[in-house]
Formats: structure tokens, sequence, C-alpha cells
């Protein structure tokens, strides 16, 4: 994927309003295409095929950004741990959420420390895995 992966706790409203957020600034800066998007919950409720909720629906409506009931459904990054691995960055909601993350991390063999994307060297998905820096996990610093 080597994109951007958005956490919060299940899915459904923050890291689902960051997504189309921040597809809609790459698409305005003709980046769309060149760098994917992906969203998803960390928290022990989190599963997939849950709709974003009506309130990050209206909020972003409001903002003149309309999203269907099932434009972005939730994904279980407990379940879809591969999303870590193929993300070059990953964005947390929360330090907490980070600790999870983290400990995802851990778990599929990739390393989480921090990089800078100067310092980060272009890995093909293939090799991302063999070179574990190449992963940065941030926290928004919200909560």
């Amino acid at each position: 994927m080597s994109g951007v992966l958005l956490v919060c706790h299940a899915n459904t409203c923050r890291s689902v309003m960051a997504h189309a957020l921040l597809e809609r600034m790459l698409a305005e800066r003709g980046l769309g295409d060149q760098v994917p998007v992906r969203s998803a919950g960390v928290s022990p409720y989190a599963r997939d095929g849950m709709l974003a909720s009506l309130d990050a629906r209206l909020v972003l409506k409001e903002i003149g950004i309309r999203l269907e009931e099932d434009t972005i459904v939730s994904t279980d990054l407990k379940t879809h741990r591969d999303l870590v691995s193929e993300a070059r960055v990953v964005i947390t909601m929360t330090v907490e959420q980070k600790r999870l993350v983290a400990t995802l991390v851990v778990l599929t063999g990739t390393d989480s420390r921090s990089t800078s994307a100067r310092n980060r060297p272009a890995t093909s998905s293939s090799s991302r895995r063999a070179n574990p820096s190449a992963v940065m996990v941030a926290t928004t610093g919200w909560m």
C-alpha cells in the first residue's frame, strides 16, 4: 500500500472523517491516485462492516463531503493486521490507540520506530516487511 492508515477505536467516526478529509486534500493537490488512504479500528469492539456514524456523515456533509452509508465501512485492524505493515504512515487518534497499534506491530513482526520521511528508505511491498523502519506510527494528540 505504501500509504496512510488512520486508526481510531471502532472506525466509524473519527478515523472515517479523517479518511474522507485526507482523501479530499490529496485529490485537491493532485495526489489522490498516488497516496492510498485506509482507516481501521483497533478496540476490542471494532469489527468489519460497520457503517460510518450518522454524526460523522452529517459533519462531513457540512463541509461538502457527501459520504454515503457504505462509502467507508469499518475495518477491524486486529483481523487485518497486514494493513499496518503495508502502510508507510499510521496515524492514531489517541495515545492508547498508538499503544494498541504498537502491540499489533510487534505481533506482525514490524518495528514501529518513528522515522522522518526524509530518512525513510523507498521500499517495495515485499521489502517493506524486511525493513521495519519503513513504518511510522504517530498520534494526533486530539485526546
